[in-house]
C-alpha cells in the first residue's frame, strides 16, 4: 500500500525529491546454484557497479582441487543475469586443503575498470597466505589464468609462524586512487596488524618485495583484524577495525590524502566487549558512520557512532536489542545521503538467523525501534554474511544461505517507490527506465519496459524546473538547454505517455 500511495502522490504532485526508504523488493535469487559450498567472505565487498551500469557479483566456490576454493562471478546487465564464470583458478598443483582463493572483494573505478582482491594459499598453503589482485579493463573479459593474477604482498618473516594476510577490503577515491587494507601476521605469528596499500590514480601498485611498500596502520601488538574502509570526497581514507587487546576494542584512523600518513588511532567503544567486525560508510557530505556488534549487555547488539567533518564523534547509539544476537553488519551510503545497513540476527530463531535491512534517511537519525527492519532473506536457514551496495535508486544485498542443504549465494534488489513510476492510468503499467543510473555525465538513455521507443521527454530538477527537453529517442548528455552541465543530484525524467523516472547525476 505504501508503494502505491507514494507512486500516486508523485504523479499527482509532479517531480520532487524521492524518498530514501526501500519500498519495493524483487524476489530472492540463488546466484551460485551448485551442490558445493559457496562463500562470500567477511570483507563485505562482493558487489560493484561499473560505469556502464553493470552490477558485478563475486564469490568463492569450493569446487577446486583438494576441496579448495576458486572465485566465480555473475553480472546483472540491463535486468538480465549472465551465467556463472570462473575468474580465479586454483590448480591441482597448488598446496593446501580447504584453502584456495578466498574472500573476494570488488572495487569499480571511474575509468570503467573493475578490480578484484582476495587472499590466496597458492604460495605455501597455510604457512604463507598472500593478498592478490587482478583487473578487468572497461569493455574487456576476465582472464581466469593465474598469469593474470598480481601478488600484492611478498613478505618474508622467518621469525613468525606464517606470513599470512587475510580479508582484503578495497576503497576507491573520487579521482580513481585505489586503496586496500587487510590484517596480517607477518610481524607476530599470534597477533595480526592492520596493513594497507595504495595505488595512485592513473598509476600502478608498488610491488617492491618486503614491507616497505605497505602501510602499517596499527602497531599495538594486541592483534588487530577485520578492517573496514571508506574514502571521502577529499580522498582521505577512513578505517575502523577490531583489536583483541585488553578485552576486545574498536579503533578508527584516517589517512590524510595530502601527506599519506595515518592518524593516531581513536578508540570508539567503551566496554571492551566488541563482539565482531565493524562496518564503515562515508556519506557524500563526509560524515563517517561506523556500526559494530557489541556484547556489553550479554547478547550481541549493534551499536553505531558517526564522525562529523570537523572530527567530532557522536555518542554511541544502540540499534538492536542484545536478545537478537545481531552480527556481521555491512553499510553503504547513497548519493542522496541515506545510509543502508544490513546484518543477520536471530530475533525469530537464534539457530536460524536471517538477514535484515534498515535505512537511515538523509538528515534523520537512526530508527532504534526495529519496527521498519525488513527481512531480506525470505527464509530462516542460516542466512549470514550479508553485504549491501546502494547505487543510484537501487539497493543490492548479497548473503550466504544454507536453505539448499549446502551454502549458496543469494541476492535481492530493492528500491524506492520512485525508481520506476508507473505511467498514467490506462497505459498498462508501462514504466520508464534510465540507463546508466547513476550517470557520471555521459549519455543517459531512456527506455520503456515494453521495449517501445520513448516519446518526447522533459528533464526536471527537484524544484520542478524544466532543465532540458529531449526529442523522441534522444539520450541526455547531462546538460541543460543552454549546454551547461547540471550539478550533482537527483533529476526526474517525465513523459506524457511513459510516466516518470528518476536519474541521479554524479560529478
Amino acid at each position: 500500500m505504501r508503494f502505491v500511495l507514494l507512486a500516486l502522490a508523485l504523479l499527482a504532485a509532479g517531480p520532487g525529491p524521492a524518498p530514501a526508504a526501500v519500498d519495493a523488493w524483487d524476489d530472492e535469487i540463488n546466484l551460485s546454484q551448485t551442490a558445493t559450498d559457496s562463500e562470500t567472505g567477511l570483507g563485505h565487498h562482493p558487489l560493484a557497479v561499473t560505469t556502464d551500469g553493470v552490477l558485478h557479483v563475486v564469490w568463492a566456490e569450493k569446487d577446486g582441487p583438494n576441496q579448495n576454493y576458486r572465485i566465480r562471478t555473475r553480472r546483472l546487465d540491463q535486468g538480465a543475469w549472465t551465467g556463472s564464470e570462473l575468474i580465479v583458478d586454483y590448480l591441482a598443483t597448488d598446496p593446501g586443503t580447504n584453502g584456495g582463493a578466498k574472500y573476494p572483494a570488488l572495487a569499480a573505478l571511474p575509468d570503467g575498470s573493475l578490480h578484484l582482491f582476495w587472499h590466496d594459499y597458492r604460495v605455501a598453503g597455510i604457512n604463507n597466505v598472500e593478498i592478490y589482485t587482478k583487473e578487468l579493463a572497461a569493455g574487456s573479459a576476465w582472464n581466469a589464468a593465474q598469469s593474470a593474477d598480481v601478488r600484492l604482498t611478498t613478505t618474508s618473516h622467518p621469525e613468525t609462524n606464517g606470513d599470512n594476510g587475510y580479508v582484503p577490503v578495497p576503497a576507491v577515491a573520487p579521482d580513481g586512487a585505489l586503496h586496500v587494507a587487510w590484517y596480517d601476521f607477518r610481524y607476530d605469528g599470534s597477533n595480526a596488524e592492520i596493513l594497507a596499500k595504495h595505488r595512485p590514480a592513473g598509476g600502478s601498485w608498488d610491488l617492491t618485495p618486503g614491507d616497505a611498500a605497505d602501510d602499517r596502520v596499527t602497531t599495538d601488538g594486541d592483534g588487530s583484524e577485520f578492517a573496514a574502509l571508506g574514502v571521502d570526497a577529499a580522498g582521505d581514507v577512513h578505517a575502523a577495525w577490531k583489536s583483541l587487546g585488553s578485552g576486545t576494542r574498536l579503533f578508527y584512523s584516517v589517512r590524510d590524502s595530502g601527506t599519506g600518513t595515518w592518524s593516531v588511532p581513536t578508540r570508539l567503544d567503551s566496554s571492551s566487549a566488541v563482539a565482531g567486525a565493524p562496518a564503515l560508510a562515508v556519506e557524500p557530505s563526509g560524515r563517517v558512520h561506523v556500526v559494530w556488534p557489541d556484547a556489553a549487555e550479554g547478547g550481541r547488539a549493534l551499536r553505531t557512532r558517526f564522525r562529523e567533518t570537523n572530527g567530532t564523534w557522536s555518542a554511541a547509539l544502540r540499534l538492536t536489542p542484545p536478545s537478537f544476537g545481531a552480527d556481521e553488519p555491512a553499510l553503504s551510503a547513497s548519493p542522496d545521503g541515506s545510509v543502508h545497513l544490513v546484518w543477520h540476527d536471530g530475533r525469530n530463531s537464534l539457530f536460524s538467523p536471517e538477514v535484515l535491512h534498515r535505512v537511515k534517511e538523509p538528515g534523520a537519525a537512526w530508527d532504534t525501534t526495529t519496527a521498519d527492519d525488513f527481512p531480506v532473506s525470505g527464509a530462516m536457514h542460516g542466512a549470514v554474511r550479508p553485504s549491501v551496495l546502494a547505487h543510484g535508486d537501487d539497493v543490492f544485498v548479497l548473503w550466504r544461505d544454507g536453505r539448499a542443504g549446502n551454502n549458496e549465494i543469494y541476492f535481492r534488489k530493492g528500491g524506492p517507490a520512485a525508481t520506476d513510476v508507473s505511467a498514467q492510468p490506462g497505459s498498462g503499467r508501462i514504466a520508464l527506465r534510465a540507463f546508466p543510473n547513476p550517470s557520471r555525465g555521459g549519455a543517459v538513455r531512456f527506455t520503456r519496459t515494453d521495449g517501445r521507443a520513448t516519446g518526447p521527454l522533459e528533464i526536471v530538477d527537484p524544484a520542478g524546473r524544466i532543465v532540458r527537453r529531449l526529442r523522441t529517442g534522444e539520450p541526455w548528455d547531462g546538460r541543460t538547454t543552454a549546454g551547461v552541465p547540471v550539478s550533482t543530484g537527483a533529476y526526474f525524467v517525465r513523459s506524457r505517455e511513459d510516466g516518470t523516472a528518476r536519474v541521479t547525476v554524479l560529478r
